[in-house]
């Protein structure tokens, strides 16, 4: 299963202790190619390889525009 990161999300997420993939994705890019890769990645890629890693790593999405600052704080600072 992939969950979209959010508040309550991360709360459940921090509770499990197990690690996070977290996928920062721009599905309202004004990039049309950026915007459909995102999509894809979410409905279809993530959800294909995530039942490989079920017991071990929790698979999630997060808005890049909303996480901004959070990407930072977690040492990513390139665009891509």
């Amino acid at each position: 299963m992939v969950e979209e990161m959010n508040t309550d999300t991360y709360r459940v997420f921090e509770l499990i202790r197990q690690p996070i993939l977290i996928a920062f994705v721009d599905m309202k890019s004004t990039d049309k190619a950026e915007a459909r890769n995102s999509i894809k990645l979410v409905d279809e890629v993530l959800p294909e390889i995530a039942p490989g890693f079920y017991h071990g790593v929790i698979f999630s999405y997060a808005d890049n525009n909303v996480y901004r600052e959070h990407r930072k704080l977690l040492g990513i600072t390139h665009s891509r």
